[in-house]
């Protein structure tokens, strides 16, 4: 949490100084009430109403400034919170495909939503809250001391032990501990109604819907749990604490009232007495729920910067002049994926497919060369280079890869085709007219510039994937590696595609379940897979 105050500590500098006049006018507002009983005391009606005029006055800055604190403290927090969510995207920018995919898209949804919020409301927002209760905290003392310093000396005491009981180590383990699973619930929360969300199509169609309804609610049944029994465990701490702030209020106020009996002190003097007293206990009675809710969030930052860092240290290449892949077979803990280690070879701009029997191992290969597996037996050289030693961003600047179920965001159209590169309109239209999208992004309301639904669900599966075609185009690719790229479409459709994409200057690799024959006769290899064990 340090390091994002520290990022912003110009901003934080001026919250500060707001918070610091504000407890200097709550502070002078006590004060004032002292005054003004004193005068009533005494019958001294005149200063009675100055009181009250001074009182005003002060209150209405108060809250002139108290304004000015409120809203620009909420700015430096959405400053901070936007600052950990650029950390957190630039580890996951940074994480090894393998590493990132261990955890469900629901998880990081969590962590850049509701952990964030968590840390929101139980770490900054703390953290201002206490830093306003020490200052009205200190200066509270400074005036008790004025009064007596017996006072003091009791305010110290029940200060250093309501600081203290957060600090215990097994008071500090009960709560985080609630926090873990908080945090953890969360993340399962949100991968489970995400998966319940997305089947609704299927409960539909076998008339499920009421089964459908009740597992989201089971869901959202064990979250609940996890938000209650940290709810309970923080209000154990917290109330065992109010129990101390009680008792420090009461001492004080006793040893104020026999001052006053004995003549030391003014009549007045304990109504200032007795507010300085409430803040100074409050205020550290607070000052320790706050210090449990930062303490709690700790685990949150530490699942933060969990993430492996992968750094891409390998050597780069330009261009991709041969592929070369021997003896390649993969363990998933089940058997090999391979009958026969296959052994390929491509060579720049050559035309290749893989094809086989589902299970036959032709998306393992696909994710060896698209870079999502590295872990395999055998040898891939690139450039005569071993896969391994080459750096992988350098690597992915050279080629395209087109899934058979592409994703989609909700931007424009243009946004999902170009990444919101600026791309000459020309070329762009000769890629729209290899990928039959012509017509298609005519019929639209805005065309290119159509803002598409949530994995472009106003399209058909085989309009997806033409514009995922048109995507790995635009990236000016030296090598396309063509996953069932084109399943989704009629045949003649496929066909004429793919005649295209065959004719153009680059290293093209099929995986296919139905190879067509006029396509076949087109291609510098065709390699057919045989399957083992493994399930693709």
């Amino acid at each position: 949490m340090l390091v994002y105050l520290k990022k912003e500590w110009k901003k934080n500098l001026l919250v500060f100084s707001l918070m610091l006049i504000v407890a200097g006018v709550q502070t002078v507002s006590a004060l004032s009430m002292a005054w003004m009983f004193d005068a009533l005391v005494s019958g001294n009606f005149a200063c009675f109403i100055q009181c009250i005029g001074f009182m005003l006055g002060i209150w209405c800055f108060f809250i002139i400034v108290n304004h000015l604190l409120t809203v620009y403290k909420e700015k430096v927090i959405c400053a901070m919170t936007l600052a950990i969510r650029k950390d957190v995207m630039e580890r996951l920018v940074h994480t090894a495909y393998a590493d990132y995919h261990q955890k469900e898209a629901g998880e990081y949804v969590s962590l850049l939503s509701q952990d964030i919020q968590v840390i929101r409301d139980q770490a900054f927002t703390p953290f201002y809250s206490a830093c306003q209760v020490i200052f009205t905290t200190v200066l509270a003392m400074i005036c008790l001391i004025q009064y007596h310093v017996s006072l003091l000396v009791v305010a110290v005491v029940f200060a250093v032990l309501m600081i203290m009981i957060p600090r215990i180590r097994r008071v500090h383990a009960y709560t985080a501990g609630a926090m873990v699973d908080l945090t953890q619930g969360n993340g399962t929360f949100l991968a489970c109604v995400t998966d319940w969300l997305n089947s609704y199509d299927e409960f539909y169609t076998y008339n499920q819907l009421a089964n459908w309804s009740q597992r989201v609610v089971t869901c959202c049944q064990d979250q609940n749990q996890a938000m209650i029994l940290n709810t309970l465990k923080q209000s154990r701490i917290m109330h065992a604490l109010s129990l101390v702030n009680l008792l420090s209020q009461l001492v004080i106020m006793l040893i104020a009232g026999w001052m006053i009996m004995a003549d030391y002190l003014s009549i007045g003097s304990f109504s200032s007495i007795s507010s300085f007293a409430s803040t100074i206990a409050n205020g550290l009675n607070n000052l320790s729920e706050y210090i449990v809710k930062i303490r709690s969030t700790q685990v949150i930052f530490a699942k933060m910067s969990a993430f492996k860092r992968t750094e891409d240290k390998g050597e780069s290449i330009d261009q991709i002049a041969s592929i070369s892949m021997q003896d390649i077979n993969v363990d998933y803990g089940r058997g090999l994926v391979f009958a026969k280690e296959p052994n390929i070879q491509i060579v720049q701009g050559g035309k290749y497919a893989l094809t086989g029997e589902s299970g036959c191992g032709k998306s393992t290969l696909f994710h060896i060369l698209a870079t999502h597996l590295n872990q395999y037996l055998g040898s891939v050289m690139i450039n005569q280079i071993d896969l391994r030693r080459l750096s992988l961003t350098s690597l992915r600047d050279q080629m395209s890869v087109v899934t058979q179920k592409p994703y989609l965001w909700n931007t424009t159209l243009r946004d999902n085709i170009t990444f919101g590169a600026s791309i000459n309109e020309q070329k762009l239209m000769k890629i729209l007219r290899i990928c039959d999208l012509e017509t298609l992004i005519a019929d639209l309301p805005q065309g290119l510039d159509t803002i598409v639904s949530e994995n472009g669900s106003q399209f058909s599966g085989g309009q997806r994937q033409r514009i995922a075609l048109a995507r790995a185009l635009c990236h000016e690719p030296k090598l396309l590696l063509l996953d069932e790229a084109t399943s989704a479409l009629d045949e003649q459709s496929a066909l004429m595609i793919e005649e295209a994409l065959l004719q153009m200057d680059i290293t093209i690799i099929m995986i296919t379940h139905h190879l067509h024959p006029r396509i076949a006769s087109k291609l510098t290899h065709v390699y057919r897979l045989t399957p083992l064990s493994i399930p693709e």
